[in-house]
C-alpha cells in the first residue's frame, strides 16, 4: 500500500475492481440500453468492462451514479455505502482540488462538512472534511466565487430554517460576512443558523426564517454589529 493509499483508505485493488461494481449496477439490463441512459455509446461502455477494464472520467462516473442513484464514492472506490443517502454526488475528502472531464470542462472541488441545524451547540469549526462536491470552474467564475472561500454543509437533523431541510446541502461563501440583504449563516451560542437578512434605513435589520412572512427578530445596528456572520449562502442543493 502506498502512502497516498494509506492516507485515503483506498487501495489500488479497490479502484481496479470498478468493473465489478459497474456489472452489479447493469445487472440484467441490456448493456446498450444502459449505455444510452448514461450518455455512452455501446463501445464506450465496453471499454469499462472486461477484458479492457478502463476507468471512466468524472463526468461519466457522475452520470452512472445519478442514473442508478448510488453513492459516487462507492462507485469510484468501493468505499462507503452503495446507496446514495442524499442524492448528492460527491467525492471523498483528501482528493485534489481540480478535475478535468473528458470534454475539457474544468471542475473545482469544494470541501463538504456535516452540520446539525437543530439549535444545539457543536464544535463545527473543527469538523473534518467529509466529502467534496465538484462545481464547474466557469460557473464559479460567473458567480464571482473562489473555491478556497467556499464550504458546503450537509444538513443533518431537524431545522427551523424554513426552506432548508434535513439532507440538503448549503454552500457558504465565507469571504462574504458583511451584513447586507440576503441569506446568511450566523453563529449563535455555538450553533449555526441560516437566516434571511433585510437591512433597515437606521442601520439595523429584520431577520427572517426562510419562507416566513414575519421577521423572527428585529435588531438594532449595535446588535447587528455583535452578530457573527459565518458566510453568505450562495447555493442550495436539495434532494427531490
Amino acid at each position: 500500500m502506498t502512502a497516498d493509499e494509506d492516507k485515503l483508505g483506498i487501495t489500488q485493488k479497490q479502484v481496479e475492481q470498478f468493473h465489478e461494481r459497474l456489472l452489479t449496477l447493469i445487472g440484467s439490463e441490456v448493456k446498450k440500453d444502459f449505455a444510452e441512459k448514461v450518455g455512452l455509446t455501446y463501445s464506450g461502455l465496453r471499454k469499462y468492462l472486461p477484458p479492457n477494464n478502463s476507468k471512466p472520467t468524472l463526468d461519466k462516473l457522475v452520470a452512472i451514479s445519478r442514473y442508478k442513484n448510488v453513492n459516487l464514492e462507492w462507485l469510484a472506490t468501493g468505499l462507503g455505502p452503495k446507496d446514495s443517502e442524499t442524492g448528492q454526488h460527491s467525492l471523498p475528502g483528501e482528493l485534489g482540488d481540480v478535475l478535468v472531464s473528458s470534454d475539457g470542462d474544468v471542475f473545482e472541488l469544494v470541501d463538504g462538512y456535516h452540520l446539525a441545524l437543530d439549535g444545539t451547540e457543536g464544535d463545527w469549526e473543527s469538523q473534518q472534511v467529509r466529502r467534496k462536491l465538484a462545481f464547474r470552474k466557469k460557473w464559479l467564475e460567473w458567480r464571482g466565487l473562489k473555491s478556497d472561500d467556499l464550504k458546503i454543509y450537509f444538513v443533518q437533523g431537524p431545522s427551523d430554517s424554513g426552506s432548508i431541510r434535513n439532507g440538503d446541502s448549503v454552500m457558504l461563501d465565507t469571504s462574504d460576512t458583511r451584513p447586507s440583504d440576503g441569506v446568511f449563516a450566523i453563529k449563535v451560542s455555538g450553533s449555526i443558523l441560516i437566516r434571511r437578512l433585510y437591512l433597515k434605513i437606521d442601520g439595523g435589520a429584520d431577520i427572517y426564517i426562510e419562507n416566513k412572512s414575519e421577521p423572527e427578530e428585529n435588531v438594532s445596528k449595535e446588535e447587528l454589529d455583535n452578530i457573527e456572520f459565518v458566510g453568505r449562502v450562495v447555493w442550495l442543493g436539495k434532494d427531490m
